[in-house]
Parts: C-alpha cells; sequence; structure tokens
C-alpha cells in the first residue's frame, strides 16, 4: 500500500503561457485534447466537437498548422468526432459518437482509411461500447505492436459488487481485426455508490486506474489483477458514497454532485515520473442558473502527486478560479493547465495553458 501524507512536493503555476488561437468557429472548451511529439516537434491535437472537426496547434507556437472536418454519414463518415489516440501523424485512431463500437484509422489529411467493427460477445450477443478518447476525465488507448488497448463503457448498469464481473478493457489486433484480450473491472469494496465512472492512465508497463467514487489507485498486473494503492485526498472530508436517485430534475443532479467529492481525471507524467490525480472535494451551489457553469469548469480542485512506488508525495489545493481541471494535458516541459474562464487572463479567441511545476516543500515555510 502507498502512505499518504501532506507531502515533500507541491504544484504551482510557473506564469509561462501556450496560447492558442480560438478565434471565429472554435470553441475554447473541449473535452478532447491530445498532446503528441515526434522528433523534437509536439503538437496539441483539439476537437472542435460542434463542428467535428480536429483542429492540429503546433506547439509551443499556438498556431494552427492544419484543420481536419470529418464525414458524418457516408463512406467516410465517422458519426462525430470523439476523441484522437495519435500512434503518428499518418496513423490517427478515431472514436465516434453515434459508431460506439466502431472506431476509425485516419491520417491528418483527413482521409479515412479503415473502419474497425468490434465484434458481438459470444454470450450475452452485445457489441462491446468503447469510451471516448477524453481529456476532461482522461482516458489513454496504447497501441502496441499492431494491438490497441481500449477502454469500454460497462455493458450494464449493474451493482459495485458485480462490476468485477465486466469487460474494462480490450485489446484489439488492427492486423486480425479481432479481440484477443479482455480484462474486467477490479473487485471493490462494498459500497451502495455506482462507481463505474474511471479514468485511466498508462506509464509505460501498467495502466493505472482511478475510479470516481474510490479512494484506491489500482494498477493493472498482466494477468489482469489489480494491485491497490491508497490514494485517499487529504482534503475529502466527506464520504464518497452519496446517491443523486430520487432527484427531479437535471439541475438538481447536477447540484448534488458539485456538492459530493469526486476523483477526476489521473495522468502519468513520463518525463517526471510522477502520477497526478485530480480531486473534487464538493462544494455547495445555490443558485441554480450557475450550476452548468461549474459543472463544466469547477472552481475548486486538487492535484495530488504520487511517486513511482504510488506512494502520495504531495497534495495542492490550486487556487480558485484560477484553472481548468477538465482542460489539462503533460508535455516534456511539464503539465498545462488552460486557464478558467473567469482567470482575469483569461481570452476565449486566446485560450491560455499555463506551464505547472512540481517544487520541494521541504524547507520551506
Amino acid at each position: 500500500m502507498g502512505s499518504t501524507s501532506e507531502g515533500k512536493y507541491k504544484i504551482i503555476g510557473s506564469r509561462e503561457y501556450i496560447s492558442l488561437n480560438t478565434t471565429g468557429l472554435i470553441n475554447p472548451k473541449t473535452n478532447y485534447l491530445s498532446y503528441y511529439e515526434e522528433n523534437e516537434n509536439c503538437w496539441l491535437f483539439y476537437g472542435n466537437v460542434q463542428r467535428s472537426e480536429l483542429i492540429i496547434y503546433k506547439l509551443p507556437s499556438g498556431e494552427i498548422e492544419k484543420r481536419i472536418t470529418f464525414d458524418s454519414r457516408g463512406p467516410e463518415g465517422i458519426g462525430g468526432y470523439r476523441g484522437v489516440f495519435v500512434h503518428n501523424l499518418d496513423s490517427l485512431i478515431i472514436t465516434s459518437a453515434r459508431y460506439v463500437h466502431n472506431f476509425f484509422l485516419a491520417d491528418t489529411s483527413g482521409k479515412v482509411k479503415k473502419r474497425y467493427s468490434l465484434e458481438a460477445d459470444d454470450i450475452r450477443g452485445i457489441h462491446p461500447q468503447l469510451l471516448p478518447q477524453f481529456s476532461h476525465i482522461s482516458i489513454q488507448n496504447v497501441l502496441k505492436n499492431n494491438t490497441i488497448n481500449l477502454c469500454l463503457f460497462p455493458t450494464f448498469n449493474v451493482e459495485s459488487e458485480e462490476l468485477h464481473k465486466e469487460t474494462i478493457s480490450i485489446e484489439y489486433c488492427l492486423e486480425n481485426e479481432q479481440i484477443v484480450r479482455k480484462f474486467n473491472y477490479p473487485v471493490f469494496d462494498n459500497t451502495s455508490a455506482n462507481i463505474s465512472a474511471y479514468s485511466r492512465t498508462y506509464n509505460g508497463e501498467q495502466f493505472i486506474y482511478s475510479f470516481r467514487r474510490s479512494d484506491i489507485i489500482f494498477v493493472k498486473n498482466d494477468d489482469g489483477t489489480y494491485t491497490e494503492y491508497d490514494g485517499k485526498s487529504r482534503f475529502r472530508d466527506k464520504s464518497l458514497d452519496w446517491t443523486t436517485e430520487g432527484l427531479s430534475s437535471f439541475f438538481l443532479l447536477q447540484q448534488q454532485t458539485l456538492s459530493n467529492p469526486s476523483y477526476l481525471s489521473v495522468l502519468y507524467d513520463k518525463y517526471q515520473k510522477f502520477t497526478y490525480r485530480f480531486f473534487f472535494p464538493g462544494y455547495e451551489i445555490e443558485n441554480i442558473k450557475e450550476i452548468q457553469k461549474h459543472f463544466e469548469s469547477p472552481e475548486k480542485f486538487t492535484i495530488m502527486i504520487f511517486d513511482e512506488d504510488f506512494n502520495v508525495v504531495g497534495e495542492t489545493l490550486l487556487p480558485e478560479k484560477t484553472y481548468d481541471p477538465n482542460m489539462k494535458f503533460v508535455s516534456k516541459d511539464g503539465l498545462y493547465m488552460a486557464l478558467h474562464f473567469d482567470h482575469p487572463l483569461y481570452n476565449p479567441d486566446s485560450l491560455k495553458f499555463e506551464r505547472m511545476i512540481v517544487v520541494e516543500t521541504i524547507g520551506q515555510d
């Protein structure tokens, strides 16, 4: 088990920024960001979902290098853009809003080269449903040796104690076009909360799972079992075992969600060998008109730091109304966070990301 303490590290803003050109019909809010680097060059792949568009920004300039609009229907239709895994600049794995058991191979010219379809389960006769390549609640897929590991939705709405029987991810062979291996959810302690929502990252050897309603970090082993590490936030002072059942409106559901704690993304920083876990402590919103704003960009959150042995070596409560926990990426220069839309420097036509730095707290006041 990992150990928890106030820690030897904290995360602070550097006041160094990357600015993206988001003028015109580019939405300065997205749930689909993918960072890619090759031969000392780096890019940010940005989903402009309302237009089924993928925008490729060159970094660090933030200038648009290419805009790709995908067809919704027809022979190259993808049914709506929902994220990308960038294998290389000629090999983009696209997930779909409509075709949830399909994914697509495209290139940066926008040409869809191949459509892959997940075969139905032999027992239930149901096709696996792919999770979008989210970045707001980060989902990382991995391609190795022509086999891609993909995240799934749970097929059925089952109780938490039964989730370990459900498939959480698959390995799919691109050459043979078939599923070659399946992996199940971990076994959870008894809880009445719906625990299925998760984030996943990869540290080069193992997949690391963070579940919205669990303090535990689950690290998948080669045999499909999991090793558990204590990942409780020191800012969690309410139970994770809360419910939205019986609420009469969508706004009340969002209000209840905002007032209670949950874990957000988990991200691996391969350059500094840290794993970051984002935590939302919950806070009360009385004005119903403000709920959607807070739901999209919470004002308050923390970032936990884990070392390579999954010990918690720091946790920082970020200043309120400063950063957007749902828009971030890890680059060779560090973790970048988009500015919150209430930040004085926020500009919807020039979306800024601030470089965050990890500093030691030992010997500091």
